[in-house]
């Protein structure tokens, strides 16, 4: 047979845990940064830099990568095979 050993009960429990949908997420990172850039843009664009939009896009990709780590395996595997409304055709 092979050498894998079966996991212990605990190790299973805490592994089905990992997975388990209905557990409380942890809350997502705030966007605190990108709405005050966004407003300094908008209304005072000579006020806006690039230390705002750094901070800004830092918070992005903090909030999105958070988002995707709450999608199940499948459904990132999915998104990377099939990406949805990025590709659809618009009727013209």
């Amino acid at each position: 047979m092979g050498s894998a050993q079966a996991a212990s009960p605990a190790q299973a429990a805490s592994s089905a845990a990992e997975f388990d949908p209905w557990r409380e997420a942890a809350p997502l990172p705030p966007l605190d940064e990108l709405v005050a850039a966004v407003n300094t843009a908008g209304f005072a664009p000579g006020d806006a830099d690039a230390a705002a939009a750094d901070r800004a896009a830092a918070q992005v990709l903090a909030f999105t990568s958070t988002l995707r780590r709450r999608r199940p395996w499948w459904a990132r595997i999915w998104w990377n095979i099939r990406p949805g409304p990025l590709r659809w055709h618009r009727a013209r």
